[in-house]
């Protein structure tokens, strides 16, 4: 019987993969943890408890639809596909658009969703997070203006704090509330949650509001960059600025195996991994905690040089609007 890891766990969520999650607890000493899951995932037990019956049913039906997302590992269009059948009930339009165009229907959600939770009193946003279509949904928010200093420049984002979470996506949801968005990019800037984040901690200033406005700047520049890119270097602008390991050892266990691009902050740290053990120590790709230990000094300067190739890259017109020509 293993020890319970933490890392490994989060790790394996993050996939997405029900199996594989209950494989690795069935192995562990946490028989608690897997009996949760089991009486939630399989059982009839619902994980999501707004306590108001304005909003239960459809996120009663959005959970079932979770459960059976997480259990039956399918490509974006069928859990599209899904999420639509499973939520037509409350939105008629939408379900009348499925009949003849299912990427319409699914879209009509994006607009759909945040209205109807609006119209009682919440804020929510819909869409897909690494391949699974999903909503976060929290009570209250306010917005203030931020001036964000990244590599290539400072630039000033309106930052909005929400507060009261009540889900934050499909990652959320498969590690019981531990792990899920901490914020995304919006068309003035970004968004976090209030209760995940200390607000002088490099987390805050670096892992959110650098790493967010990254990819305000990249959107703003090159909209039409994939999410890969737009991952990519924004985990680069986090080596730069962050002086802990912590970070990059997260990367580095929740790297992508293989070059998968349908996972984009998986494959993104793959690339990253990659680059740095090239910058570093002339290798394909470097795994020893202890080499990394012993070259820490070295990886911001590095992540730096990687991301001005990639900028010069940009500039140069050699980019294919696709994804890691480098």
């Amino acid at each position: 019987m293993k020890k319970f890891d933490m890392d490994t766990y989060i790790s394996i969520c993050l996939q997405g993969d029900y199996s594989k999650l209950v494989t690795y607890l069935s192995e562990t000493d946490d028989a608690e943890l897997l009996e949760k899951y089991r009486s939630i995932i399989e059982g009839d037990t619902y994980f999501l408890q707004p306590n108001d019956e304005s909003i239960t049913p459809l996120l009663r039906a959005y959970e079932d639809y979770l459960k059976w997302a997480l259990t039956n590992p399918s490509t974006t269009k069928e859990y599209e596909q899904k999420i639509v059948e499973t939520l037509k009930p409350f939105f008629p339009r939408a379900g009348f658009i499925s009949k003849f165009s299912p990427k319409l229907a699914y879209l009509a959600l994006h607009v759909h969703v945040p209205r109807y939770f609006r119209k009682r009193g919440y804020h929510a946003n819909f869409g897909t997070i690494s391949h699974i279509p999903c909503i976060s949904l929290w009570r209250k928010q306010t917005t203030c203006t931020e001036v964000v200093e990244l590599p290539e420049g400072a630039l000033q984002i309106e930052v909005v704090e929400m507060d009261g979470i009540i889900t934050r996506c499909w990652q959320d949801y498969i590690t019981l509330g531990r792990v899920g968005a901490g914020g995304w990019v919006t068309k003035k800037g970004c968004t976090y949650f209030k209760e995940k984040y200390d607000i002088e901690s490099d987390d805050f200033k670096v892992s959110l509001l650098k790493h967010e406005g990254q990819h305000f700047f990249d959107r703003k520049n090159h909209p039409k960059m994939k999410s890969t890119d737009l991952e990519y270097r924004a985990k680069l602008v986090e080596m730069i600025y962050l002086r802990e390991l912590g970070t990059f050892f997260h990367f580095l266990t929740a790297m992508a195996d293989s070059d998968d691009r349908t996972r984009a902050h998986a494959y993104a740290e793959r690339k990253l991994v990659q680059g740095l053990s090239q910058k570093i120590f002339g290798v394909e790709l470097e795994t020893n905690r202890d080499a990394w230990e012993a070259k820490r000094d070295e990886i911001a300067p590095a992540a730096r040089e990687l991301l001005l190739e990639h900028s010069a890259m940009l500039a140069k017109g050699q980019w294919d609007g696709k994804s890691f020509v480098i």
